[in-house]
Protein backbone atom coordinates (compact mmCIF):
# COMPACT_ATOMS: atom_id res chain seq x y z
CA UNK A 1 0.00 0.00 0.00
CA UNK A 2 2.79 2.69 0.82
CA UNK A 3 4.27 2.15 -2.68
CA UNK A 4 1.37 2.35 -4.39
CA UNK A 5 -0.09 5.39 -2.72
CA UNK A 6 3.62 6.77 -3.85
CA UNK A 7 2.76 5.77 -7.54
CA UNK A 8 0.08 7.22 -6.86
CA UNK A 9 1.36 10.92 -5.60
CA UNK A 10 4.26 10.57 -8.87
CA UNK A 11 1.33 10.03 -10.95
CA UNK A 12 -0.46 13.37 -10.19
CA UNK A 13 2.98 15.25 -10.35
CA UNK A 14 2.90 13.93 -13.49
CA UNK A 15 -0.55 15.51 -14.52
CA UNK A 16 0.02 18.77 -13.38
CA UNK A 17 3.06 19.10 -14.29
CA UNK A 18 1.72 18.28 -18.28
CA UNK A 19 -1.05 20.91 -17.25
CA UNK A 20 1.54 23.33 -16.58
CA UNK A 21 3.42 22.96 -19.74
CA UNK A 22 0.32 23.34 -21.61
CA UNK A 23 -0.93 26.80 -19.94
CA UNK A 24 3.15 27.85 -20.15
CA UNK A 25 2.93 26.61 -23.92
CA UNK A 26 -0.41 28.34 -24.84
CA UNK A 27 -0.17 31.48 -22.79
CA UNK A 28 1.65 34.46 -24.28
CA UNK A 29 3.24 36.02 -21.69
CA UNK A 30 6.58 34.10 -21.85
CA UNK A 31 8.28 38.32 -21.96
CA UNK A 32 6.13 41.31 -20.56
CA UNK A 33 6.86 45.03 -20.78
CA UNK A 34 5.03 48.05 -19.68
CA UNK A 35 6.61 50.93 -21.34
CA UNK A 36 5.24 54.48 -21.33
CA UNK A 37 7.33 56.66 -23.85
CA UNK A 38 7.05 60.69 -24.48
CA UNK A 39 4.71 60.01 -27.95
CA UNK A 40 2.41 57.43 -26.35
CA UNK A 41 -0.82 58.92 -25.09
CA UNK A 42 -1.66 55.29 -23.28
CA UNK A 43 0.09 53.04 -21.16
CA UNK A 44 0.55 49.56 -23.30
CA UNK A 45 1.33 46.23 -21.56
CA UNK A 46 3.19 44.45 -24.27
CA UNK A 47 3.59 40.29 -24.14
CA UNK A 48 5.96 38.45 -25.84
CA UNK A 49 4.65 34.44 -26.46
CA UNK A 50 5.44 31.21 -28.51
CA UNK A 51 2.25 31.94 -31.22
CA UNK A 52 1.36 35.55 -30.02
CA UNK A 53 2.76 38.65 -30.00
CA UNK A 54 -0.48 41.03 -27.79
CA UNK A 55 -0.63 44.64 -26.84
CA UNK A 56 -2.47 45.56 -23.94
CA UNK A 57 -3.96 49.20 -23.99
CA UNK A 58 -4.48 51.04 -20.04
CA UNK A 59 -8.26 51.06 -21.88
CA UNK A 60 -8.47 47.07 -21.72
CA UNK A 61 -8.26 46.57 -25.37
CA UNK A 62 -5.80 43.87 -26.68
CA UNK A 63 -4.47 43.29 -30.32
CA UNK A 64 -2.56 39.89 -30.63
CA UNK A 65 -0.92 39.39 -33.67
CA UNK A 66 1.66 36.18 -35.01
CA UNK A 67 4.82 37.20 -33.55
CA UNK A 68 7.83 38.43 -36.27
CA UNK A 69 10.51 40.55 -36.63
CA UNK A 70 13.07 41.37 -33.90
CA UNK A 71 10.75 40.57 -30.99
CA UNK A 72 10.61 36.82 -32.05
CA UNK A 73 13.87 35.83 -31.15
CA UNK A 74 15.19 32.42 -31.55
CA UNK A 75 14.91 31.12 -27.69
CA UNK A 76 11.06 31.68 -29.23
CA UNK A 77 11.40 29.69 -31.81
CA UNK A 78 13.01 26.61 -30.10
CA UNK A 79 10.69 27.21 -27.17
CA UNK A 80 7.92 26.14 -29.24
CA UNK A 81 9.42 22.85 -29.89
CA UNK A 82 10.84 21.99 -26.64
CA UNK A 83 8.08 22.54 -25.14
CA UNK A 84 5.69 20.44 -27.91
CA UNK A 85 8.37 17.69 -27.28
CA UNK A 86 8.03 18.08 -23.53
CA UNK A 87 4.14 17.88 -23.59
CA UNK A 88 4.15 14.77 -25.89
CA UNK A 89 6.71 12.75 -23.98
CA UNK A 90 4.94 13.29 -20.73
CA UNK A 91 1.78 12.35 -22.07
CA UNK A 92 3.16 9.16 -23.82
CA UNK A 93 5.31 8.43 -20.04
CA UNK A 94 1.96 9.25 -17.92
CA UNK A 95 -0.13 6.76 -20.23
CA UNK A 96 3.07 3.93 -20.61
CA UNK A 97 3.38 4.65 -16.33
CA UNK A 98 -0.51 3.45 -15.50
CA UNK A 99 -0.82 0.83 -17.65
CA UNK A 100 2.42 -0.97 -16.56
CA UNK A 101 2.35 0.82 -12.92
CA UNK A 102 1.03 -2.17 -10.87
CA UNK A 103 3.27 -2.24 -7.61
CA UNK A 104 2.88 -5.97 -7.09
CA UNK A 105 4.56 -6.56 -10.61
CA UNK A 106 5.80 -3.11 -11.50
CA UNK A 107 6.98 -3.49 -14.83
CA UNK A 108 10.16 -2.18 -16.79
CA UNK A 109 7.41 -0.38 -19.16
CA UNK A 110 6.14 1.83 -15.64
CA UNK A 111 10.05 2.37 -15.24
CA UNK A 112 10.49 3.77 -18.96
CA UNK A 113 7.16 5.85 -18.39
CA UNK A 114 8.93 7.58 -15.66
CA UNK A 115 11.93 8.22 -17.41
CA UNK A 116 9.93 9.73 -20.16
CA UNK A 117 8.67 12.22 -17.71
CA UNK A 118 11.89 13.09 -16.43
CA UNK A 119 13.08 13.33 -20.50
CA UNK A 120 9.33 15.66 -20.16
CA UNK A 121 10.45 18.24 -17.46
CA UNK A 122 13.91 18.45 -18.39
CA UNK A 123 13.25 19.88 -21.99
CA UNK A 124 10.59 22.22 -20.24
CA UNK A 125 12.98 24.00 -17.68
CA UNK A 126 15.69 24.39 -20.83
CA UNK A 127 13.11 25.78 -22.94
CA UNK A 128 11.79 28.15 -19.71
CA UNK A 129 15.53 29.08 -18.37
CA UNK A 130 17.09 29.43 -22.08
CA UNK A 131 14.05 32.42 -22.53
CA UNK A 132 14.85 34.04 -19.17
CA UNK A 133 18.04 34.05 -19.50
CA UNK A 134 18.50 35.88 -22.76
CA UNK A 135 15.50 37.92 -21.65
CA UNK A 136 17.60 38.89 -18.35
CA UNK A 137 20.85 39.57 -20.96
CA UNK A 138 18.86 41.95 -23.23
CA UNK A 139 17.37 44.01 -20.19
CA UNK A 140 20.47 44.67 -18.89
CA UNK A 141 22.50 45.63 -22.51
CA UNK A 142 22.84 49.41 -22.25
CA UNK A 143 23.02 49.28 -26.19
CA UNK A 144 19.59 48.04 -26.92
CA UNK A 145 16.74 50.83 -26.55
CA UNK A 146 14.45 50.84 -23.62
CA UNK A 147 11.18 50.06 -25.77
CA UNK A 148 12.27 46.77 -26.67
CA UNK A 149 13.80 45.88 -23.55
CA UNK A 150 11.53 43.24 -21.56
CA UNK A 151 11.20 41.42 -18.39
CA UNK A 152 10.61 37.68 -17.33
CA UNK A 153 6.90 37.41 -17.99
CA UNK A 154 4.25 34.83 -16.15
CA UNK A 155 4.74 31.85 -18.50
CA UNK A 156 8.70 31.58 -17.56
CA UNK A 157 7.39 30.78 -13.60
CA UNK A 158 4.49 28.62 -14.54
CA UNK A 159 7.03 26.71 -17.09
CA UNK A 160 9.82 26.57 -14.18
CA UNK A 161 7.51 24.94 -11.56
CA UNK A 162 6.08 22.43 -14.31
CA UNK A 163 9.51 21.30 -15.24
CA UNK A 164 10.02 21.06 -11.59
CA UNK A 165 6.84 18.80 -10.94
CA UNK A 166 7.48 16.38 -14.03
CA UNK A 167 11.19 15.92 -12.62
CA UNK A 168 9.74 15.25 -8.89
CA UNK A 169 6.84 12.89 -10.29
CA UNK A 170 9.23 10.63 -12.74
CA UNK A 171 11.68 10.35 -10.01
CA UNK A 172 9.20 8.93 -7.78
CA UNK A 173 7.81 6.75 -10.40
CA UNK A 174 11.03 5.71 -11.25
CA UNK A 175 11.95 4.38 -7.57
CA UNK A 176 9.08 2.56 -7.25
CA UNK A 177 9.39 0.89 -9.90
CA UNK A 178 13.08 0.26 -9.45
CA UNK A 179 13.28 -1.07 -6.53
CA UNK A 180 10.90 -4.51 -6.88
CA UNK A 181 11.01 -7.05 -4.39
CA UNK A 182 13.29 -9.91 -5.08
CA UNK A 183 12.13 -13.25 -5.63
CA UNK A 184 13.56 -15.00 -2.76
CA UNK A 185 16.47 -16.81 -3.13
CA UNK A 186 16.72 -20.79 -1.43
CA UNK A 187 19.17 -20.79 1.06
CA UNK A 188 21.11 -24.70 1.77
CA UNK A 189 22.06 -25.25 5.03
CA UNK A 190 24.87 -28.06 2.86
CA UNK A 191 25.09 -28.38 -0.94
CA UNK A 192 23.00 -30.80 -2.30
CA UNK A 193 24.35 -35.01 -2.31
CA UNK A 194 22.72 -37.28 -5.24
CA UNK A 195 22.82 -40.65 -3.69
CA UNK A 196 23.40 -43.98 -5.53
CA UNK A 197 22.26 -47.47 -4.92
CA UNK A 198 23.09 -50.76 -6.33
CA UNK A 199 21.53 -53.68 -5.30
CA UNK A 200 24.03 -56.78 -4.34
CA UNK A 201 24.63 -59.52 -6.44
CA UNK A 202 23.41 -62.57 -5.09
CA UNK A 203 26.76 -64.31 -7.05
CA UNK A 204 28.58 -62.60 -4.16
CA UNK A 205 30.13 -65.36 -1.50
CA UNK A 206 28.37 -63.42 1.43
CA UNK A 207 25.08 -60.97 0.80
CA UNK A 208 22.34 -59.64 3.07
CA UNK A 209 18.75 -60.00 2.29
CA UNK A 210 16.84 -58.47 5.10
CA UNK A 211 18.60 -58.59 8.39
CA UNK A 212 21.82 -60.30 10.43
CA UNK A 213 20.36 -63.69 10.48
CA UNK A 214 19.22 -64.07 6.29
CA UNK A 215 23.13 -63.96 5.95
CA UNK A 216 24.68 -67.58 4.75
CA UNK A 217 27.34 -69.17 6.52
CA UNK A 218 30.54 -70.70 4.90
CA UNK A 219 32.57 -73.40 6.14
CA UNK A 220 36.02 -73.49 5.11
CA UNK A 221 35.74 -76.10 2.36
CA UNK A 222 33.31 -73.61 0.72
CA UNK A 223 29.76 -75.61 1.40
CA UNK A 224 27.54 -73.16 2.57
CA UNK A 225 25.02 -74.05 5.65
CA UNK A 226 21.75 -72.21 5.56
CA UNK A 227 20.33 -69.19 7.52
CA UNK A 228 20.10 -69.83 11.14
CA UNK A 229 16.09 -70.46 12.11
CA UNK A 230 15.52 -70.15 15.68
CA UNK A 231 13.02 -72.80 15.08
CA UNK A 232 9.65 -73.62 16.85
CA UNK A 233 9.54 -72.39 20.15
CA UNK A 234 9.16 -75.17 23.48
CA UNK A 235 5.50 -74.64 23.93
CA UNK A 236 5.02 -76.20 20.26
CA UNK A 237 6.43 -79.92 21.54
CA UNK A 238 4.56 -82.15 22.79
CA UNK A 239 4.74 -83.02 27.00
Amino acid sequence: MEGQGRLIGGLALVLVGILGVGLTTGLPMWRESSFVGPNIVSAQTIWDGLWLACVVQSTGQMQCKKPSGITYTTDLQAGRALTLLSIILGLIGFIIAIMGGGVANCSSAALLGGLLCLVAGVLCLVAVIWSAALTAFVSNDPLIVTSLKRDVGTSIYIGLASGVLLLLGGAVVCMVCGNKPSAPQRVYLRPPVEYSYAAPSQDSRSWRKNGPYDQPLETRDGSRYPAWNPGPSAASFPR
